[in-house]
């Protein structure tokens, strides 16, 4: 009896359960002992070729890798080494670099601190905003404002940055109660105009500006409260947090403010309301998917500090994936399609490296050679297959034919005859780049002809010869011929154009589908097709079907069958085209 084959759904539990026993997140040589002493059911190997890697499958799993922990000795010594080797150093190199969480960071209070410790002076221009004026004088402040005011006029609220040689405003409030009295001081009077305009300006502030408006009052004032932000102490007022962020605590947790402690109890984790939860979920998760495909795990909660408790979310929503279908997000189809997106990037890079369209062997080969790229075995579970996956990124395949259905076949006849305005033969499939050989044919309906009879095709003969337009453009029937000699006669009315795909149109459409003709009139485009072979079935249910998708996808397709030409003539049928586009603009 063979081995039994682990579906994806079972390797993913035996690895989560084997992972919680371990204790850490383990090495490859870690599990391939494991495996080897039968402590696991999985093998590197496996997952390597289902899921392209224990890093991906941690993140399928919404595991968080467990990093090394460090001294606060080495993590210094680990700063002065790369400023040495480097320049000066950002948090996200140290991390990168080493390898190590930006919690490693937090022990320091703060980046700046470590740089300190690390006796690394921080430039002018890497500062924070307003920290060259901490320490600043009454008079010098004036003096700053009243050059400023001199040459540009009385600032607005977003020009006090340090570009503007200008202290923050929250100083300016510190020092002499508002920024009125300060202007008064320099011999400035603000008008009860300017006034209005100056209050309301904070209405047009991003969240950003909000948050760093909360921070800036922090450095330089305190911790905030809602009873000082007013607009009669020129700040934003209280509510406009309330009703950007969902209350002004929840502001305060996500400008990273640090909680003094005899006000802990104001801004205990559990007491934030459902909305307030799931704000900080869309927060965070924002901030994470600026530098990786998945959502926030369990783990990513716990090393925020400002977020409750994964534990919380458990008991308030059910778990993490619960909190985000409040949010309408569907966790594991997001992650899924984020997974997927990132394996067509991956396999289109590929297909840059090699100039040419990557097979099987080309893609185990690099998935074992160069981090990040998957394996075959990933490709086939998501994809089902080297050729449907050339297919769905629009590439040539390198093995045509050999997976398609008995149906895809019978539809890539029905194309070919379409393209060609006859019965398709041998040498013509075996001539098109994107069908199966007649071989294949032959195999699946025992004789090529028994395929031209299923896909519904007569003996009759059929004309071999294209008609070709007095400005060279090529029809397959008589009524194509008449309709575009129709739109060279009316070229300076409607542009035009041939054969143009449906995907084009259809967000993740792959299909070879085409429209028989595509105009342009008053900078809109409008797709047309051409019915002519209505007597065939498979042909009324192919109409069927592109009408249907036309519909389903917002297209507004303008249809013609033979009738509309047995009724009438060049400048009637242009004149009925044109009602066709008015209907549609009117709609």
């Amino acid at each position: 009896m063979g081995k039994v084959k682990l579906s994806n759904e079972e390797i993913i539990e035996i690895y989560k359960s084997f992972v919680e026993k371990f204790g850490k997140t383990p090495t490859q040589k870690e599990m391939n002992k494991a495996y080897k002493n039968k402590e696991c059911l999985v093998s590197v190997h496996l997952i390597h070729e289902r899921f392209g890697g224990l890093i991906k499958l941690n993140k399928i799993c919404g595991i968080t890798l467990v990093y090394k922990t460090y001294t606060d000795d080495e993590i210094i010594n680990m700063v002065k080494e790369y400023c040495t080797n480097f320049g000066y150093p950002k948090k996200s190199d140290i991390c990168k670099t080493y390898n190590i969480s930006e919690k490693a960071i937090w022990r320091f209070k703060g980046f700046d601190n470590l740089l300190k410790l690390a006796n690394i002076e921080i430039p002018k221009n890497k500062q924070g905003r307003f920290k060259p004026y901490k320490n600043i004088s009454d008079k010098e402040a004036l003096r700053l404002l009243k050059e400023y005011c001199d040459k540009f006029g009385i600032p607005k609220v977003l020009d006090y940055t340090i570009q503007n040689n200008l202290p923050s405003l929250n100083m300016f409030m510190k020092k002499f109660g508002n920024l009125e009295n300060a202007l008064n001081l320099i011999g400035y009077e603000i008008s009860e105009e300017y006034k209005k305009q100056y209050h309301s300006i904070y209405k047009k502030v991003t969240d950003d500006e909000l948050i760093d408006i909360l921070r800036q009052y922090y450095n330089d004032i305190g911790f905030p409260v809602e009873r000082e932000f007013t607009s009669k102490n020129n700040l934003p007022a209280y509510t406009l947090y309330f009703q950007r962020f969902g209350s002004f605590k929840n502001a305060i947790l996500i400008s990273g403010i640090e909680i003094p402690k005899e006000r802990e109890m104001f801004f205990d984790r559990e007491t934030l309301s459902d909305e307030e939860m799931l704000k900080l979920i869309k927060h965070y998760t924002y901030i994470k998917l600026n530098n990786d495909i998945y959502l926030l795990t369990n783990e990513d909660i716990d090393n925020i500090k400002n977020m409750p408790h994964s534990g919380t979310y458990n008991r308030r929503f059910g778990g993490i994936v619960s909190a985000y279908e409040k949010l309408g997000i569907d966790y594991y189809d997001f992650n899924n399609k984020a997974l997927e997106k990132d394996m067509i990037i991956k396999y289109k890079e590929l297909y840059n490296i090699l100039g040419r369209t990557p097979h099987s062997r080309d893609i185990n080969k690099y998935s074992q050679t160069i981090d990040g790229f998957y394996s075959m075995g990933a490709y086939e579970e998501h994809f089902g297959g080297i050729y449907r996956l050339q297919i769905y990124c629009d590439m040539l395949p390198t093995i045509i034919g050999r997976q398609k259905s008995k149906e895809e076949l019978i539809e890539d006849l029905q194309e070919l005859y379409e393209r060609l305005g006859r019965i398709p033969t041998q040498r013509d499939v075996d001539d098109c780049e994107w069908m199966a050989s007649s071989h294949k044919y032959q195999n699946e309906f025992t004789t090529f002809t028994n395929a031209l009879k299923v896909a519904g095709f007569k003996d009759e003969k059929q004309s071999n010869n294209c008609l070709l337009t007095p400005q060279g453009n090529y029809c397959r029937s008589s009524y194509e011929y008449d309709f575009c000699t129709m739109l060279e006669e009316n070229s300076e009315t409607l542009e035009f154009w041939q054969e143009d795909y449906y995907y084009n149109y259809i967000k993740d459409y792959t299909r070879r589908h085409r429209f028989d003709f595509t105009v342009k009139y008053n900078n809109k485009i409008y797709p047309i097709e051409i019915f002519g072979m209505m007597e065939s079935e498979w042909y009324r249910d192919k109409t069927k079907m592109k009408i249907d998708l036309c519909n389903d996808n917002d297209i507004n397709l303008i249809d013609f069958y033979k009738e509309d030409f047995k009724k009438m003539d060049k400048p009637k049928l242009f004149e009925m085209l044109m009602e066709r586009i008015k209907e549609i603009d009117n709609k």
